[in-house]
Formats: structure tokens, sequence, C-alpha cells
């Protein structure tokens, strides 16, 4: 079976699972912590995917290291995954539950590039007009990017708006050049 299938059908079964428990936003905020952890820790994917160290071992490093941090809903989801010895796929699993819960609750990521930091009362407007236009709720994400130099990049879902600087003067560039 390939990853994807793996990841999906875990997310789907913790996803069902958090709803008959009526704790979907706590697993969202623990799935959120969980791919952190994977993604900023390098010690942390590393001991997922090295298959020197056991898996029972591995369960109990785990549970030590963030047990505490997440529900015990998330926590007996996450000893099923190693149970299952599917620990290697758990960012993915985690990315996937995101995904699933932001489409169920009518949420669309978008990511935000600036060359320096939104003003709150600027992101507020930008996430308002978002919202009205795609008639749906937004989660901005917002990133700094020198980059760019000025303007902005937003992607949402598929979709990208490049009105960086930086990209304007590429463009111009190559219109010079040819």
């Amino acid at each position: 079976m390939n990853e994807s299938k793996i990841s999906v059908r875990y997310a789907k079964a913790m996803l069902e699972h958090a709803r008959e428990e009526n704790k979907l936003g706590q697993a969202k905020d623990d799935m959120i912590f969980i791919g952190r952890c994977i993604r900023e820790v390098p010690e942390f994917i590393l001991l997922l995917e090295t298959p020197v160290v056991r898996t029972a071992e591995k369960k109990k490093i785990i549970e030590k290291a963030i047990g505490d941090q997440i529900t015990p809903l998330t926590l007996s989801f996450v000893n099923l995954v190693f149970n299952q010895k599917r620990e290697s796929f758990l960012e993915s699993i985690s990315r996937h539950f995101l995904y699933l819960y932001n489409k169920e609750m009518g949420i669309s990521p978008a990511l935000l590039i600036t060359a320096e930091k939104v003003d709150p009362d600027i992101r507020k407007n930008i996430v308002d007009v978002i919202s009205q236009k795609l008639k749906t709720n937004i989660d901005l994400v917002e990133q700094t990017d020198e980059k760019i130099k000025g303007g902005f990049v937003m992607r949402i879902e598929d979709h990208q708006i490049d009105a960086s600087i930086a990209s304007r003067l590429a463009k111009i560039r190559k219109e010079l050049i040819y």
C-alpha cells in the first residue's frame, strides 16, 4: 500500500474518532503540535524512521517526549500508529488530518508572503476580503521573505497571486533581454 493511502486512512480514522468523542478542536491542536515537532526537531523524524530502534522503544520515547502535551485521545491514536508499525507515516497522517479537518469545517488555508511583517489591521482586512470573495473562512499563515523586495505573494489552496516586486522586476528584465 502506498504512503498516501495509508496516511489518508489513518487521518480519516482519527477524524472520525475525534468527532465521535466531540474533541475535534483538541485533536486538531494535537496534530498541529505533532507535525511541528516532526518538522522542527530533526531527532524526532530520525527516531521515527530509523529501523535500528525497536517500535516499542520508539513508542516509549515519544510518550515521554510529548505524552503530557497532547490529549489522551491523540496519545492513544499515536500508540495505535506505533502498534501497526506506521510511525514513519506520522507526519503525513497529521498533514492529511489537518486537510480533512479544514475541509470539514469550511476553512481554506492561505499563505501570505511579504517582505516585512504585516500590520494587524491590514491582516484583518485581507482575511475579510478573501473570506467574502471565496465565501469561506480563511486560516491565514504569514511568512516574511526579503527576497520578494515588496508587495506580496498569496497562496490559497492551489491558486497563487504573485504581486511581488521581485517577480515584476524579473518580468521586466526578461522583456528587455528578449
